[in-house]
């Protein structure tokens, strides 16, 4: 195993698939693949396991979709309204500028036992055009058509040919928040499609793929908006934000559970964060958690601690090396 997927391994036990700073969460996919229609590769034909996925169609006929869910259990509807999606493409592959319109899965699609046909809870190792949501499966070789989706928007390339390639939404061109706020069951998909039919081929990296110098999967990303001290983020400086850095002082963190500098650990610094933009009064207010001696390193304090290193290296011009 590489160092470099060492880094997410470690990521998954501790907070799930994502990446948090200070100042935003980014989701790694829990499942990315393409749908493939045409006679190269057939709708039967199935690349979960691939270290990238391809958006292409053209009039050979290629037609690829990108096909890409996130777990968005436990995220914030606040945070929706500036929600993005980047990546970047294989050194391989790009033939940027072009525009990409974006579909959201509809959350109500299920399995269908009798047809084969995959629900929201889709299996990247098994999915392809032919089963699943959100296409039409009977569409006939080289065409599609986008059934049980919902249009969301535009992503625009640049055509700047420079690695490691790097593409982003925005608000603006592509609002994710409607979409979000539909979800129920903690899964979204997207499907991404080339809207041009320039020829243009496209392949982005995907979970499975390149993780070195900049490169990655793509990420479905949440600014964190929050007020100094205001660890909830769910406004305002409370008795709430100190219960919580309370309960994970001298531990190694993450910013929802306290870690309001950034630095991978709740300490003193960060309850003086607090302290400075709380307004209330501390009377009775039991602070001796401050006193407290340090608590023996257990395992998923190792695993965390392992994780701020890891996630500076990955900042370096060396990640996880």
């Amino acid at each position: 195993m590489k160092s470099t997927h060492l880094c997410l391994f470690v990521l998954a036990l501790v907070a799930g698939p994502a990446i948090q700073s200070a100042s935003a969460i980014s989701l790694i996919p829990d499942a990315d693949a393409r749908l493939a229609n045409d006679s190269n590769r057939g709708p039967t034909s199935n690349v979960g396991s691939s270290g990238l996925w391809e958006v292409r169609w053209h009039e050979a006929p290629r037609v690829r979709i990108g096909y890409v869910r996130y777990d968005i259990t436990g995220v914030s509807p606040s945070l929706f309204a500036d929600a993005t999606l980047s990546g970047t493409f294989t050194a391989s592959s790009y033939n940027g500028p072009g525009t990409w319109d974006v579909y959201g899965l509809n959350d109500d699609v299920v399995a269908n036992a009798g047809t084969g046909r995959q629900g929201n809870d889709w299996d990247e190792s098994t999915i392809n055009y032919a089963n699943a949501g959100g296409v039409d499966n009977s569409a006939a070789e080289g065409t599609f058509a986008f059934t049980d989706s919902s249009f969301l928007g535009t992503i625009t390339l640049d055509g700047v040919d420079e690695q490691p390639l790097p593409f982003s939404s925005n608000p603006t061109d592509l609002s994710l928040e409607t979409f979000l706020n539909a979800d129920t069951d903690g899964l979204v998909t997207f499907l991404f499609m080339d809207s041009s039919q320039t020829g243009a081929e496209y392949r982005i990296d995907s979970k499975e793929g390149n993780m070195e110098d900049g490169h990655g999967p793509t990420t479905l990303n949440f600014e964190l908006n929050c007020d100094p001290g205001d660890v909830d983020c769910m406004g305002g400086v409370t008795l709430d934000d100190l219960a919580i850095i309370a309960a994970n002082f001298r531990t190694s963190n993450f910013r929802e559970f306290g870690d309001l500098t950034g630095d991978g650990f709740v300490d003193f610094d960060d309850f003086g964060e607090w302290k400075d933009n709380y307004t209330g009064s501390l009377e009775g207010v039991d602070l001796s958690f401050l006193s407290s001696p340090a608590p023996e390193p257990s395992a998923s304090m190792l695993v965390a601690t392992l994780l701020v290193s890891c996630i500076g290296r990955r900042r370096s011009a060396h990640p996880c090396k």
